[in-house]
């Protein structure tokens, strides 16, 4: 019997997920990652470590001096507005801002970092940057494409040798492509592997094998059509591809998502700035 050996996407992400060191690795940044994120939408360490205090101890009466109320109510009022005040001067100060030119503060609330509380002022967008943003979009936007190609199809993407990368399942085997572009891929099909001769590369038609298609290849091909057990790891293969590419396909979703997200807010801080220009240029 002859020994098949495919090189399957999947055995990629096996050998990854074999390596301890990147796993570990992965794991530390998912974990940094989080605390930062947490961190950064409590706006400060103190809020984190308050709401803990008053889950665990229950609710505490509120004193007028205290300095732990001061700090609670300033961060109170960050979490409503997505501001970053560091004291009620500063709050007052906002507030009066807003009421005397009318300002808009469902747009001032969802500038987040672009707004600076203590000189009142909107960050102003770089348009480089705000092109670049919109650019990003589109790499996992189109990544996502060929990764749903992969996970929708019943058929094993593997590389063998000079021959490179082509899909196989227990029906055929067919010349890969990105995103599908090559319109007349060769094709091996077990009716083939039955004459010889249709694998010499001489023989014409629309499904002919061309001579890039290593003879040891296409005996490696034929030999998975009829080995039961090459046939049976085929399938199961498949199955495991295609979760994988629908988990990628999804990781690349949520990217898109943040980064379209944040185009967003890019925008909203464009607007608010023209808002707040136009209300004070009318109040002036």
């Amino acid at each position: 019997m002859m020994d098949v050996s495919f090189d399957t996407v999947i055995s990629i992400f096996s050998e990854i997920i074999d390596n301890k060191l990147v796993v570990l690795m992965l794991l530390f940044v998912t974990v940094v990652t989080s605390f930062f994120y947490i961190r950064r939408k409590a706006k400060s360490g103190f809020s984190i470590s308050n709401k803990f205090f008053i889950f665990c101890i229950g609710y505490r009466k509120k004193e007028s001096d205290a300095l732990i109320d001061y700090i609670i109510d300033v961060e109170k009022f960050n979490f409503h507005y997505n501001t970053n005040a560091t004291s009620k001067r500063q709050i007052a100060r906002f507030e009066t801002w807003v009421r005397k030119y009318e300002l808009d503060f469902r747009m001032i609330s969802k500038l987040k970092g672009y707004f600076d509380i203590e000189r009142l002022k909107v960050v102003r967008i770089n348009k480089l940057y705000f092109f670049t943003i919109f650019l990003a979009i589109f790499v996992p936007l189109f990544v996502t494409i060929q990764t749903l190609n992969i996970a929708f199809k019943s058929e094993l993407l593997v590389n063998v040798g000079n021959t490179g990368w082509f899909w196989i399942n227990t029906e055929r085997a067919a010349e890969f492509s990105f995103f599908d572009k090559n319109k007349n891929p060769w094709v091996i099909t077990p009716e083939k592997c039955d004459s010889a001769k249709k694998f010499s590369g001489t023989v014409g038609g629309k499904n002919a094998i061309p001579a890039i298609v290593n003879k040891n290849t296409v005996e490696m091909i034929c030999h998975s059509f009829s080995d039961k057990s090459e046939a049976s790891y085929i399938n199961k293969s498949i199955k495991v591809q295609r979760g994988v590419f629908y988990a990628i396909s999804f990781l690349l979703v949520i990217i898109t998502l943040l980064l379209f997200k944040h185009l967003m807010s890019l925008t909203n801080t464009y607007d608010c700035r023209r808002m707040i220009h136009l209300k004070l240029k009318r109040f002036k």
